[in-house]
C-alpha cells in the first residue's frame, strides 16, 4: 500500500475513533445534563472545531 494511502487509511481510523467517543461523550452529557446544557456546548464544540479544521 502507498505510504499516502496508508497515511489516509489511519487519518479515517482516527477519525472514526474520536467521532464515535464524542458520540458517547454527548449522550453521556444529555443523559447528566439536560438537553439545553448540551446544545450549548455542542455549539462550543461546532465553532472550535471549525477554526481548528481550517
Amino acid at each position: 500500500m502507498p505510504k499516502a494511502a496508508q497515511k489516509q487509511n489511519k487519518e479515517s481510523v482516527l477519525r472514526a475513533r474520536v467521532t464515535r467517543q464524542m458520540k458517547d461523550a454527548w449522550n453521556h452529557l444529555v443523559i447528566e445534563s439536560g438537553e439545553s446544557e448540551a446544545y450549548h456546548l455542542r455549539e462550543a464544540v461546532r465553532e472550535y472545531l471549525a477554526k481548528v479544521s481550517k
